[in-house]
């Protein structure tokens, strides 16, 4: 782990303006899924898959293909018509008291935030979190709402909070925080129904619910991913620092669906693309184009802490040889 000289560092923050995107993944790309996705509405009549899921996905899965001047046009369209059959399947499977995903009327003074079992925050996370990869382990918090029309309480958004795991980085948290003090934010989502500003409200009233429930909880931590057009806008709004910036050189696929590294060392033992292709063969892949690094936040549950936390600790990681396999900055 390095640290970058915090007089001399030109740190790009969340309240800065983010790196660019590589050309693959620009405004053109963008234009062409949206165009894609309605055109795919309009086919199959397919209303399941939002245009904002699906650009993640496609974003993930496109970095797989050699750039070569551009994606054509007709790569993107196989990867459209693949990927929203792919996504609207999931959110069929999903369970019938969060399978619509419409929340009319939702008014945040009428909603009220507990805790929601795990196998339902799995579901949630299978069939509509970007990642499409479900966290048992840790806590799982939701924000639900009386919704006009409906007897029964629905669902707006859904948050899981993760046992500290992240090994490499522990040397960095600050204020002689322990890994035993803090969680990590693995998994936040709402749906699409649910009002502006849903996100941070719902954090607010997280941040709130662990200084009632675990006072021993002094940070949490979260990961940010510029790659899939994440800006931050939420860590801004709600007041996380930037604890650093973690290497990702590639992402994996098999059977040419992305998988998380988290997935392959608990399937396979392993994330490192050498020995997963020693195990899987020619199913396995991994992406080829360049990918900007993670970032890192950190919010501190006390309010003290996060008045004398600089805006960004500037520190450099890089994720565990051993698991992951090599990794360059």
């Amino acid at each position: 782990m390095e640290k970058r000289n915090q007089a001399n560092a030109s740190w790009p923050c969340y309240s800065c303006t983010p790196p660019q995107v590589p050309i693959l993944w620009g405004d053109t790309t963008k234009s062409s899924i949206q165009f894609l996705h309605d055109e795919e509405v309009c086919a199959s009549g397919e209303t399941l898959v939002r245009s904002v899921d699906l650009e993640r996905q496609i974003f993930l899965h496109l970095a797989r293909f050699p750039l070569q001047g551009g994606i054509i046009p007709e790569q993107i369209r196989i990867e459209v018509r693949r990927i929203t059959a792919r996504l609207a399947e999931r959110r069929r499977q999903a369970p019938a008291e969060v399978r619509g995903g419409h929340l009319p009327g939702v008014d945040f003074h009428r909603t009220h935030l507990d805790l929601v079992d795990s196998d339902l925050a799995q579901a949630v996370h299978r069939a509509f979190h970007y990642l499409g990869s479900p966290r048992r382990e840790g806590i799982h918090l939701g924000l639900y709402a009386e919704c006009l029309g409906r007897r029964r309480h629905g669902l707006v958004s859904a948050v899981t909070l993760s046992p500290f795991d992240l090994w490499h980085i522990k040397d960095a948290l600050p204020f002689a925080i322990r890994p035993e003090e803090v969680l990590v934010l693995s998994r936040l989502f709402a749906f699409a129904s649910a009002p502006h500003n849903t996100v941070s409200f719902t954090l607010g009233r997280v941040f709130a619910w662990l200084k009632t429930r675990t006072p021993h909880i002094k940070a949490l931590v979260s990961y940010l991913n510029p790659n899939l057009g994440f800006r931050g806008t939420v860590y801004k709004a709600t007041n996380w620092k930037v604890l650093g910036e973690e290497a990702k050189s590639r992402y994996l696929y098999i059977g040419g669906n992305y998988v998380t590294d988290r997935y392959a060392i608990h399937t396979y033992g392993t994330a490192d693309p050498v020995k997963l292709s020693g195990i899987l063969g020619s199913v396995f892949s991994t992406s080829v184009q360049p990918l900007h690094p993670l970032r890192l936040f950190i919010y501190f549950l006390d309010p003290s802490l996060r008045t004398t936390a600089p805006l960004t600790f500037g520190h450099h990681f890089l994720p565990d040889p051993d698991l992951v396999g090599k990794v360059r900055m």
